[in-house]
């Protein structure tokens, strides 16, 4: 009885919100999650929320010398990557703001209180990851309650401009800054429950999600 009562309380709090839009129009999901409120998908911007245009770059050499904002898209033969764009970290440091009005870059500290809400970072990845194999690869390991939040394996760019990992893993950027190079990431991968805790360079192509201000946990 016990574990059902924890398995309502914790549905009761994963209640699917209203929607918010970015500054290209992109129309996005939210779900609550405890007392945090999340997007349920990635970033997919090409701009600032000023209207400032963030420059993509395609090629490899490029990405690998650029050290200002930019964004790409991992390749996707079937269409419009659902995973949304990857972004470097210099987006985040811009004082421009990424993410729509009302909302931010989570900081490692908001990321760690969403683990924990979820049971921890040994099984939390389990629970954020959109079910079944469409997108992620087989075997993909998801737990027994999935909180809505919808995980995509949307891959990363090394620092060389080299594509990895779509549909094995979703890489995410936190706003926490680790030295001057490198700031914290989270990775999940499609063929365990946990999350991994990462600093990461910031010339590397992450995707992000946005959460509300609301939260007072920064």
């Amino acid at each position: 009885m016990k574990a059902i009562y924890t398995i309502l309380v914790l549905l009761q709090a994963m209640v699917m919100q209203a929607q918010v839009k970015d500054i290209d129009g992109n129309v996005y999901k939210t779900i609550k999650i405890g007392s945090q409120i999340w997007m349920a998908e990635n970033l997919a911007t090409t701009r600032f929320k000023n209207g400032d245009y963030i420059v993509p770059i395609i090629e490899n050499n490029q990405w690998s010398q650029w050290h200002l904002p930019a964004w790409t898209f991992y390749p996707y033969e079937k269409g419009p990557n659902p995973a949304g764009k990857l972004y470097n970290y210099y987006v985040i440091e811009s004082p421009k703001g990424i993410c729509p009005s009302g909302w931010h870059v989570p900081s490692d500290k908001e990321w760690n209180k969403l683990e924990n809400y979820l049971g921890g970072r040994s099984i939390a990845g389990g629970k954020l990851k959109e079910e079944g194999s469409l997108f992620w690869q087989e075997k993909n390991e998801v737990s027994t309650l999935i909180s809505g939040w919808n995980a995509l394996p949307g891959g990363s760019r090394f620092h060389d401009g080299t594509f990895f990992g779509f549909g094995m893993l979703g890489s995410w950027w936190t706003a926490t800054e680790y030295g001057n190079q490198q700031a914290w990431s989270r990775f999940i991968y499609h063929f365990d429950k946990d999350i991994t805790r990462n600093a990461s360079l910031k010339t590397l192509g992450f995707s992000i999600r946005c959460i509300k201000n609301d939260d007072p946990v920064m």
